[in-house]
């Protein structure tokens, strides 16, 4: 699984915060130009789609969910 540990512990604590349960997969997805997007699921099976970019604008996330 290729992601940072910093954003491996966000990811769990968004996706479970009462922290029952452990990140168990990152699987690369294809797209995004300038950022790193993962399909991430939990170990009870939640699943999120992760994109992020360190040196993105810091709104850049927010005008591509109002786009």
């Amino acid at each position: 699984m290729s992601l940072p540990e910093s954003s491996r512990n966000a990811v769990e604590a968004a996706l479970d915060p009462t922290g029952g349960s452990a990140l168990a997969d990152a699987t690369p997805q294809g797209g995004g130009c300038n950022t790193a997007t993962r399909r991430v699921r939990t170990s009870a099976g939640r699943e999120a789609l992760l994109k992020w970019n360190p040196s993105a604008p810091p709104d850049v996330f927010h005008a591509e969910k109002r786009g």
